[in-house]
Parts: structure tokens; sequence; C-alpha cells
């Protein structure tokens, strides 16, 4: 639902920068609520907007333990690990 990030939209720092959730964390914490994208959330003192919920088992590249959002590159600059249960 919604995108993922792109280098023609998110590649810029904006006030609000893009986080896509994963589905397990959209289940879980917005009960599969359908109007999630375009919300905005606050983590580690910083706005961002959700842009997109990621496919169903989708992990990323850390098989490790469970991710809950992913933002770009440029957005993470000073937020470390972020826990967001």
């Amino acid at each position: 639902m919604g995108r993922l990030f792109s280098a023609e939209r998110d590649e810029h720092a904006q006030p609000e920068s893009p986080l896509v959730i994963s589905y397990s964390y959209w289940q879980r914490r917005f009960t599969r609520a359908p109007g999630i994208v375009g919300t905005t959330a606050l983590m580690a003192g910083r706005t961002f907007v959700i842009v997109g919920v990621a496919p169903r088992g989708f992990r990323g590249m850390d098989f490790h333990f469970p991710v809950d959002g992913w933002v770009p590159f440029s957005a993470a600059e000073g937020l470390g690990h972020l826990d967001a249960r």
C-alpha cells in the first residue's frame, strides 16, 4: 500500500521525511487502517510522513530482529536504532 522511496521525491531533506512501515507494525499498531498513508508519526522528536506499508513478510536487509519501519538514508542521520513497539 502506498509507495516505497524514490530519489526524485525523497533525496532532499524536507520538513517531514518519508517513512515506510512494516506490514506487521501496520497490523499491530494501526489495526490495518486503510487510511494510514499520508498520516504523520513522531520518532526521536522528528516528524515523518507514512508513505507506504511494506508487503507482508518483507524484512529488509536485517534478518536478526523485526523492523517496524524504514526511512531514506538522507533522513536517518541521528536516529540510531528505534524500537517503535
